[in-house]
C-alpha cells in the first residue's frame, strides 16, 4: 500500500507545483485517479484476506 499512497502524496504536491499550467494538471489527475484505485483494490484485498482470517468479524 505504500508505493500508491507515495505517489498520490507526491502528485498532490506536483499539482500546487503546477496548478497555472492546465496540460500537465490533467495528466498529474489522471496520474493520481490510477494511484487512487491501485491503493482502493489493495484495501479492498486486504480487507478480504482479514475477514478469511477472522471471519467473526466480517461485519465490522
Amino acid at each position: 500500500m505504500g508505493a500508491p499512497l507515495s505517489r498520490i502524496l507526491g502528485i498532490i504536491n506536483l499539482i500546487e507545483l503546477e496548478k497555472d499550467k492546465m496540460d500537465n494538471l490533467m495528466l498529474l489527475l489522471d496520474q493520481l485517479r490510477v494511484s487512487a484505485n491501485e491503493m482502493d483494490e489493495i484495501v479492498r484485498k486486504t480487507k478480504e484476506e482479514a475477514q478469511e482470517i477472522n471471519p467473526k468479524r466480517k461485519n465490522k
